[in-house]
């Protein structure tokens, strides 16, 4: 399961041309902030799910917070 969650995660971020590291965080976050039991497996189906454009959404606003702290 590890496996295809880190093929997943790399997949998103030749999609999304993000970094690998903002991604991971990225999908952590908002997986932390949906209300279901938090396992392997329900992570990895949350972002098998994700769509590009969520996901460039939740970038942007994950960059512009992080320029915002600098």
């Amino acid at each position: 399961m590890n496996q295809a969650i880190e093929n997943r995660i790399q997949a998103l971020v030749s999609l999304t041309n993000g970094s690998y590291q903002d991604i991971k965080e990225v999908t952590s976050i908002e997986f932390s902030r949906t209300p279901f039991d938090k396992t392997k497996h329900n992570y990895f189906v949350f972002i098998e799910n994700l769509k590009s454009n969520e996901l460039n959404h939740m970038l942007n606003q994950f960059l512009l917070c992080k320029e915002a702290k600098q």
